[in-house]
């Protein structure tokens, strides 16, 4: 609020499902009559401790950053991912469903299936398969392992056949 009595803008903070249980305050201001994104900042639990936690946590940030571009995002992808590469960056806009997300982090019925397959000592495959009908998609983590963090080397999304896109 400016002194002349009227607001600039506000934040949103929130901690629920819609975020998927990530603190987020989101900060918006008023132009032309309404209120607009402007920016967000996110505090994120710790490091994820498995392969699984780094494929769902990657995902769940996909989606996040769709809703909330800003930096604190951007530096935890890149912190999970082979910071070299940016590897994320081809693969965050992917039809991600979010619903099967929230689900498989509530534990409760899902459509999302995780396989693990350990290549070796410290490289790991991680194929998360969402067989919902219209957000369906097999994707494949590669990930090493530095003896404490998982860090994802290489994602594949792939659109499931039987997935029927709604525009």
């Amino acid at each position: 609020m400016n002194d002349n009595g009227d607001y600039d803008g506000y934040i949103d903070y929130r901690w629920s499902y819609d975020v998927l249980w990530y603190n987020v305050a989101a900060q918006y201001r008023y132009d032309n009559g309404g209120f607009i994104y402007k920016d967000a900042s996110v505090d994120f639990y710790g490091y994820p401790d498995t392969p699984e936690e780094t494929a769902i946590e990657f995902i769940s940030l996909c989606i996040l950053l769709e809703r909330y571009p800003c930096d604190d995002i951007y530096r935890r992808l890149t912190d999970i991912c082979d910071a070299s590469n940016h590897i994320w960056a081809d693969v965050w806009e992917n039809e991600w469903d979010y619903d099967a997300i929230l689900e498989y982090i509530l534990d409760i019925s899902t459509d999302i299936t995780i396989g693990i397959d350990e290549t070796g000592s410290n490289i790991t495959t991680v194929t998360v398969i969402n067989e919902n009908e219209n957000n369906g998609y097999t994707s494949t983590f590669t990930m090493r392992s530095d003896g404490t963090n998982w860090c994802v080397t290489n994602v594949a999304y792939t659109p499931n056949d039987s997935a029927v896109r709604t525009e």
